[in-house]
């Protein structure tokens, strides 16, 4: 995303200047992604990409969501082992049951 705060900054790449450009055109504003980049036909920017990291014009945030994730799937995983354990004891309790079922 780009960073609003930071003033003129002198890039020496050209291939930076050129693709500030063309973020400050079709972005603006919004967050982008390389992915964005490669759809609007940006090629070997990966090196003026991170001159403009270097900078401080361009911040990198990762995926915010990632955490949640991790921490879906972690809950997901306790509520597997109760609910395996929960079917356990059922099973063991069924069995007893059928036991004594069977034994009268």
């Amino acid at each position: 995303m780009k960073n609003f705060d930071v003033g003129h900054m002198p890039l020496r790449l050209p291939r930076a200047k050129q693709l500030l450009a063309t973020i400050n055109k079709n972005f603006s504003t919004l967050a982008f992604c390389r992915r964005y980049l490669d759809r609007l036909g940006e090629t070997k920017y990966l090196m003026a990409l991170k001159n403009l990291c270097d900078a401080g014009i361009v911040q990198v945030r990762y995926r915010s969501y990632n955490q949640e994730i991790l921490w879906l799937v972690f809950i997901l995983l306790k509520l597997h082992v109760v609910m395996v354990a929960m079917r356990r004891k059922l099973f063991v309790a069924l069995m007893a049951m059928t036991a004594v079922y069977y034994s009268i």
